[in-house]
Parts: C-alpha cells; structure tokens; sequence
C-alpha cells in the first residue's frame, strides 16, 4: 500500500503515519519501494515469519518446516 491508502483506512494524520512507517522500516519491519513519486511499503517476510513462529510456539502448533 502507499501512504495515502494507508492514511485513507486509519484514524490517523499523514504525518503521523509517516512518522510511523519510517519507525517500522528503521526496525526492518516494513520494506519500501518508490514507484516515482509514490512509496509502496510491505511487510517484511523475514519479520512476518518470525512473528508467525513465534504464534506458532506460544500456542504450541508445530511448525509445517519442523
């Protein structure tokens, strides 16, 4: 998504969306990519498997890797 949709499904201003979405790509946990004038942000895999697992093991599902 860019900024905009971003800002367009929160309750929040701009600014504070992009004060956010630079906190969570200094964190690595959003990846931006610029298309001209617009930046798309995603989640980052690494950090969405981490988080996953981390789910995976407090609720005690084995991982389909393991």
């Amino acid at each position: 998504m860019n900024e905009s949709d971003i800002v367009a499904h929160m309750d929040l201003t701009q600014p504070t969306i992009s004060h956010h979405l630079t906190l969570l790509q200094r964190a690595d946990l959003v990846i931006a990519r610029r298309d001209g004038k617009r930046v798309f942000y995603r989640t980052s895999p690494a950090c969405l498997s981490e988080c996953f697992g981390e789910i995976l093991a407090r609720c005690r599902i084995r991982h389909p890797e393991e």
